[in-house]
């Protein structure tokens, strides 16, 4: 039987945010982690995870921290892409604008050109309920990571599955075991060809490393 394909589309200030919230109500130590989510996704679902996006503000590179390169970093070598919107933080008020709309520009222009059979959400965004039912009239399924306190009811009521991280001790990021290793080589699928659409198109994905990339010293 053939592994249905998924990709991930992080909403990572809102993701990060429930998070954050779960930290405060008596879990301050408590952190997910994105390998630890890849391999759930592939060994305990059965989903060929090929690719995942990353959407989140952030500053110039020249204005960012060790911290936060090695993360990014991090990301890349598991397969994830990532989609920032720059912000200077050196202005007064700064804040960050339109990830929300690159997010489901991404998953419409995928979901028409039939990249993917499962959609992985990590956000508790109602916002994007109708984004998911647009995506679902596609012939797709969404699934929804997301903190019990951050999800909205509607967002909860339209996906296929949601899938909390409290209840999912799998996807805690592991204590460091060993350094970083080289991951495994990303091995490019078949291209597919695009449905016809107004709608803005991303590259084609390209399937994701399944081990060899360890959590440890990852801050986002």
């Amino acid at each position: 039987m053939d592994q249905d394909r998924a990709i991930f589309f992080i909403d990572a200030r809102n993701i990060l945010g429930g998070q954050s919230e779960y930290q405060r109500n008596g879990n301050p130590n408590y952190q997910f982690g994105y390998k630890e989510i890849v391999d759930y996704m592939n060994q305990k679902r059965n989903y060929k995870v090929i690719r995942g996006y990353y959407y989140d503000g952030a500053a110039h590179p020249s204005q960012r921290t060790v911290d936060k390169e090695r993360f990014f970093d991090h990301l890349r070598k598991l397969g994830i892409t990532l989609r920032l919107k720059e912000i200077d933080f050196t202005k007064p008020g700064a804040s960050q604008k339109g990830v929300d709309i690159c997010l489901t520009s991404d998953m419409i222009s995928l979901a028409y050109e039939n990249a993917y059979d499962v959609a992985v959400l990590l956000s508790g965004d109602g916002d994007y309920v109708a984004l998911v039912e647009l995506v679902k009239a596609k012939g797709k399924r969404v699934v929804v990571l997301a903190f019990k306190n951050s999800i909205a009811r509607s967002l909860k009521e339209c996906a296929d599955n949601v899938i909390y991280f409290e209840d999912t001790p799998e996807l805690t990021r592991q204590n460091p075991v060993a350094a970083v290793a080289t991951p495994t080589k990303i091995t490019p699928v078949i291209p597919v060809t695009p449905v016809q659409t107004s709608t803005p198109r991303v590259a084609a994905p390209q399937p994701l490393p399944q081990r060899g990339v360890s959590s440890s010293s990852i801050k986002p």
